[in-house]
């Protein structure tokens, strides 16, 4: 072989990589690693997942940026196989949530790896030595237990583990940007893998996880998802009732829980992901069914959920057992369940974030649909293009604030976003004409969204409920005309939709400004002075909201608790508290 061709073995990590492999050229090298994951796959690697293992292999850091969906889990496997087998190599991945490691720890099994998902329940002394000794190929774990567990550190900082370390993976990277400093890995090779991040919290990642920039490669895949129509849509309820959930799904009389469309339902707060469940229940004629655990229509997923029936429902929803899931963002982000066919987002949120929420959809090629829900009016926010001013850059509330009212294409405001860190506000924006013109040279379908396509997606949310597995690729990629499959079906509810604006605008302020001062002097002497709540905890805006709009209909104290959803307890105070 030329000189010209050689390479020499990179150093940074113990593991020797197969040197028939990496005396290769570039080209033979990309040539032999597609060989290798075409017959362990039975499909072609992509150029880019290639492209990342060869950097890898000539010992550079790499921060891969790529939709959700691409296959960046993947790039592990494939690199892994260049390890040699008596070598016993480790690839070390860095998680944000327990129950991402949980799922890719499956995928890993039934790939034929070894591999474990270290939490506080399953990372113990027995563990320690099989993780050291290289009996698991692959090791997921959460950033608590990477920074904070004395056992870890002994196990990753001994001189055998550091031998067989091969690689280490940062999965949802981005939220490095929230953890803080992660302790240096010693120069190992590093991958970090994000599906959406803007500048800021990258520059914050490669900072944060010491990649020198002489030797560090970023590499960029396609982060837009054509596949996937996305609605926005303005909440006619209070973000305190959930009641826009309700026109989702007709009662289960007229669509069976074995049609439904596999959706995930992402709330704000634990607590909300309880109300989901109480208003889907409704809706479905079934008010008993959001008490029970074992659901066949939807479960809730958060962070306090028991750990046996966070596997449960994570089994059973993969299992096609149940088809929806109301859940907070301890679910995950890159949950690789293909069958799930629709996202809805509840309020206001992180751009990002939801970028990947909705991510999880059509996971498998297929067409996918993502609502979003937004209040028309939020406290404190900016709630109109006029109060965003020109030349200022977003901050990110404004960022959360922008999304809820850009008039512009929401596929290209997305990806604007993961790539400058903001949202667009007018089509007469530069960036945004470049990306418009760039997916127009590159064949991009035509965007379907609620900016591009309103009375579509306006005709469509109004026959949402009549939406079944059976239908759903025709309805998300084409036009619904109520002479075409679905015809809409009005749900009869039981109390008539009072007055949108029962108060004047004076009337109201007044209103909120008395209802709150009164509350809070009230609340406050009784929380004391060392209580972890305060008096906007327990009634603040999203209360004085859900009492103004139902104001006509409220005649005693029970109907404010059901308003505000709240109860008496006793505990914090001498008397009780209305809380939610």
């Amino acid at each position: 072989m030329d000189n010209k061709n050689q390479h020499k073995q990179p150093s940074a990590t113990g593991i020797t990589l197969l040197k028939k492999m990496t005396e290769k050229s570039n080209g033979s090298l990309s040539n032999a690693i597609g060989h290798r994951a075409l017959s362990r796959y039975s499909v072609p690697a992509k150029p880019l997942q290639i492209d990342t293992v060869v950097q890898l292999a000539r010992g550079k850091n790499v921060v891969l940026l790529a939709g959700t969906g691409f296959g960046k889990s993947r790039i592990a496997e494939i690199y892994y196989d260049l390890v040699p087998k008596h070598t016993k190599g480790v690839v070390l991945v860095l998680n944000p949530l327990d129950a991402l490691g949980n799922n890719q720890v499956s995928e890993k099994k039934a790939a034929g790896f070894v591999a474990i998902n270290l939490t506080k329940l399953t990372f113990n002394p027995t563990k320690a030595p099989k993780i050291r000794h290289g009996e698991y190929s692959f090791v997921y774990l959460s950033p608590e237990i990477f920074l904070n567990s004395k056992l870890f550190s002994s196990i990753y900082f001994s001189a055998e583990f550091q031998s067989r370390l091969a690689l280490v993976v940062v999965d949802e990277a981005h939220l490095i940007y929230h953890w803080g400093m992660v302790k240096s890995t010693r120069g190992k090779k590093k991958t970090s893998a994000l599906a959406t991040c803007p500048p800021k919290p990258l520059r914050a990642i490669q900072r944060n996880l010491r990649m020198d920039s002489a030797n560090l490669v970023t590499l960029r895949g396609e982060l837009t998802r054509p596949e996937i129509r996305i609605i926005r849509v303005f909440m006619k309820g209070s973000m305190a009732l959930f009641a826009d959930l309700a026109d989702l799904y007709l009662p289960i009389s007229g669509t069976p829980n074995m049609k439904i469309v596999p959706s995930l339902i992402y709330c704000n707060t634990q607590r909300r992901t309880g109300q989901a469940l109480e208003v889907l229940a409704n809706a479905r004629g079934t008010p008993n069914d959001s008490s029970k655990a074992r659901s066949l229509f939807a479960r809730r997923y958060h962070s306090v959920t028991g750990e046996q029936d966070k596997q449960d429902v994570e089994r059973d929803f993969g299992e096609g057992v149940f088809p929806v899931i109301t859940c907070t963002m301890a679910l995950g982000l890159g949950q690789n369940w293909t069958h799930v066919r629709s996202v809805v987002h509840m309020g206001q949120g992180d751009p990002s974030a939801i970028c990947q929420m909705i991510g999880c959809c059509g996971r498998d090629g297929k067409p996918g649909l993502a609502i979003l829900f937004v209040e028309k009016t939020r406290t404190n926010g900016k709630n109109s293009i006029s109060q965003f001013k020109a030349g200022v850059d977003q901050s990110d509330d404004d960022r959360m604030d922008a999304l809820a009212v850009t008039p512009v294409c929401l596929r290209i405001a997305f990806a604007v976003d993961n790539l400058y860190g903001y949202i667009p506000l007018s089509t007469q924006d530069d960036v945004y004409q470049v990306e418009m013109a760039r997916k127009k040279s590159q064949g991009f379908v035509g965007c379907r969204c609620s900016n591009c396509l309103p009375a579509e997606a306006s005709r469509l949310m109004k026959h949402m409920g009549n939406l079944s597995i059976d239908i759903f690729d025709d309805v998300v990629l084409s036009d619904l005309h109520t002479n075409g499959p679905a015809k809409e079906i009005r749900k009869t509810t039981s109390h008539q939709r009072v007055n949108e604006d029962p108060l004047s605008a004076e009337e109201t302020k007044d209103f909120q400004t008395e209802l709150m001062t009164t509350a809070t002097s009230w609340i406050s002497p009784r929380l004391g002075e060392h209580s972890f709540l305060c008096a906007q905890d327990i009634f603040g805006p999203d209360e004085i909201y859900a009492i103004i709009k139902k104001i006509d209909t409220l005649e005693d104290e029970e109907d404010v608790r059901v308003v505000v959803g709240g109860h008496h307890f006793t505990g914090i105070g001498s008397d009780g508290l209305v809380v939610h």
